[in-house]
């Protein structure tokens, strides 16, 4: 080979060196950087970060509807006609259409006075006992008012006489366990019987005696249990109380008798809790003639 060729071959192995040297030091420089064609393959080894949506469930995937499973509204709703409870449980008291001015009833479920049952029960008897003896009271002073009337005045025209009657013309849906007749405020009679016998008899002598001439005012306080079977076997629990007065007039030498009458007003369609009223009549006889003198 000649000189000329040596000197060639030299030269390039020159370059040769020189850029192997090139490169090599381009990746020592930058180890971090793939080369500009590699594929972007996931990061197996866990040395990078994962993509943000690999493994990720859909947000819609198992999310039940909202509708799904839900009962509509109508669904098994009894109609309200058909053993509805009564409406005006625990309002105000009611006084139905027709009924004497302030008649009040109020339907009330036995359960809401059990938290106080043993006060209340304690407290009734007690004043029971109160009535009890004002009723004998005023008894006796009746009684001796009749004995100083016919004393002094005998049978004149001074002379007058009221008698007070009760009768239950109510259905076997309400069972009266309890009676209050007042006269003039004062109790003439007063009985609670949970047996349902007071509220077997069709007529109950309240009241009879000798009284002043003028205005008087009789107040009833009736109290019934309800009774039911079969959807309407929720009665049971409830109690109906009744409250109503009656203003009279009676003259000199005559007799008035009063007879309350407790009965249902209505028709099968009306609310039990409306049912339940009380109305009174008037029978007016001369004392001297015995002759009726109107109703």
């Amino acid at each position: 080979m000649s000189k000329t060729g040596w000197k060639t071959l030299a030269v390039v192995c020159v370059v040769l060196v020189a850029a192997g040297a090139a490169v090599a030091q381009t990746v020592e420089g930058d180890p971090g950087t793939e080369p500009a064609g590699a594929p972007a393959y996931p990061d197996t080894l866990g040395t990078g970060a994962e993509p943000a949506a690999v493994g990720a469930e859909p947000a819609a995937v198992g999310a039940e509807p909202a509708a799904v499973g839900a009962e509509p509204a109508a669904v098994g709703a009894e109609p309200a006609a058909v053993g509805a409870e009564p409406a005006a449980v625990g309002t105000e008291p009611y006084t139905p259409p027709g009924s004497p001015t302030g008649t009040q009833v109020r339907a009330i479920r036995e359960g809401e006075e059990q938290a106080v049952a043993s006060y209340a029960l304690q407290l009734r008897d007690l004043e029971q006992r109160i009535n009890q003896l004002k009723q004998e009271v005023f008894r006796s002073k009746a009684r001796l008012a009749q004995l100083a009337e016919t004393v002094i005045q005998g049978t004149g025209s001074g002379r007058s006489k009221i008698k007070l009657m009760h009768k239950n013309d109510m259905s076997g849906t309400f069972q009266l366990v309890k009676l209050v007749y007042f006269l003039d405020r004062s109790p003439v009679y007063n009985q609670t019987d949970e047996s349902g016998e007071l509220g077997d008899l069709e007529e109950i002598s309240v009241y009879e005696s000798i009284i002043a001439p003028g205005d008087h005012t009789i107040s009833v306080e009736i109290e019934y249990r309800g009774y039911g079977h079969g959807i309407f076997s929720y009665l049971q629990g409830y109690r109906f109380r009744v409250n109503s007065s009656h203003t009279v007039t009676i003259a000199g030498g005559k007799e008035v008798t009063i007879q309350g009458i407790g009965f249902e007003q209505g028709d099968p369609l009306t609310a039990i809790e409306e049912r339940p009223t009380i109305r009174f009549t008037e029978q007016i006889r001369d004392l001297a003639t015995g002759v009726a003198g109107g109703q």
